[in-house]
């Protein structure tokens, strides 16, 4: 007997059979353009039938299926990535995919959150993930927590930009729209002039190409603008891109914009940012040097690995302050709880719920 995982993804769908005295079996296939959601199950369920091979369903004792849509009581009430599954019941799905086979289906982002969990250990833990969409799932004391309604952690659809682009659901700004891989995708799509694939985007980071650095920096631009900066100054090595860069700014925060030449000289800035890729191998060059900044300058840098980067030993070896890159995470953690108001567990009710040298005596004893 064998048992099917099934994830479900936006543009792609990922299988892995687990056989009984054999390898798992493999699978992924990417959905038709412009399909309706009978033209997808029928692709779901080929790519099932030959992953399966001539034994047919009765082979598989049980399977789990990861959605990526939201689902009341059986029913999907909404997929924005494939708005045609709205309305499918999830019955329908299982029976034209995988007849007479016992079935348990869960949220992606919560599965993901599960896995990682395990995985670590960790008995809290947030989880987002970033591909086609945006999803996330929480685990809190060991446990999935999905909220009143499920969807607990569907965070890529909280609007963080109202006059940002439309999102896929249909509403302005949504965190998913600004920086989704498929949105990422697009940006650099749009500062290279040609179609971006996801492997043809790592390499152009890995080989620190200007258009697929720029496709990540708007998102730290606005960040410090949206905090309120009197005024920020964009550097990046291609002149146009910073211009385009520099007008999509100018759209929101008009006059405090301004783009720099290394012509230019030193700037006068309170602080400088990183917010490229370049750190994380120890052959990269700085991203700036810190010795054209002037004194007191705070260098602040999104590389979180390592911790210390060459841009700040660089800035520390010239008695510059620094701010690592981890804590950008740390404060994305503290609003992802703001949101779903979740209060941070105290020291006291941590130490409560370990258990004691005598307790895991008692245990290994027993």
């Amino acid at each position: 007997m064998s048992y099917l995982g099934i994830d479900i993804g936006g543009t792609k769908t990922a299988l892995l059979l687990e056989r009984s005295g054999a390898r798992p079996a493999y699978a992924r296939f990417d959905w038709p353009a412009e399909a309706d959601a009978d033209a997808d199950l029928a692709a779901l369920a080929g790519a099932v039938s030959r992953l399966i091979g001539t034994g047919g369903p009765r082979t598989v004792r049980a399977a789990g299926i990861a959605l990526p849509a939201t689902v009341r009581d059986g029913l999907m009430v909404a997929w924005p990535s494939r708005p045609s599954w709205a309305g499918l019941r999830v019955g329908t799905l299982l029976e034209r995919v995988l007849p007479g086979v016992p079935v348990a289906h869960e949220d992606d982002g919560s599965l993901a959150a599960l896995a990682e969990a395990a995985a670590t250990g960790a008995r809290d833990l947030a989880y987002l993930g970033v591909g086609t969409g945006i999803g996330g799932g929480l685990v809190l004391g060991g446990a999935l927590h999905s909220g009143p309604r499920g969807g607990a952690a569907e965070i890529g659809h909280m609007v963080v930009d109202p006059g940002g682009p439309v999102c896929v659901c249909g509403r302005v700004g949504c965190l998913q729209a600004v920086a989704s891989g498929t949105t990422t995708l697009a940006r650099a799509a749009a500062l290279l002039g040609a179609p971006v694939a996801p492997d043809a985007f790592r390499t152009g980071l890995a080989q620190e190409c200007a258009w697929a650095r720029d496709a990540l920096r708007p998102t730290v631009a606005a960040a410090v603008l949206e905090a309120e900066a009197a005024h920020l100054l964009v550097h990046a090595p291609d002149r146009a891109k910073r211009e385009v860069l520099r007008g999509r700014l100018e759209e929101h925060w008009p006059g405090r914009v301004t783009v720099l030449d290394s012509s230019d000289g030193a700037p006068d800035c309170d602080i400088a940012v990183n917010a490229t890729p370049l750190g994380m191998r120890p052959a990269d060059p700085l991203p700036f040097d810190p010795k054209s900044l002037g004194e007191g300058t705070l260098v602040a840098d999104i590389v979180m690995e390592p911790r210390d980067t060459p841009l700040l030993l660089a800035a520390s070896a010239r008695g510059l302050p620094t701010h690592r890159g981890h804590h950008m995470l740390d404060h994305q953690l503290s609003l992802y709880r703001t949101f779903f108001g979740l209060r941070r567990e105290t020291s006291a009710e941590r130490r409560a719920r370990r258990p004691s040298p005598g307790d895991a005596a008692d245990a290994s004893g027993g």
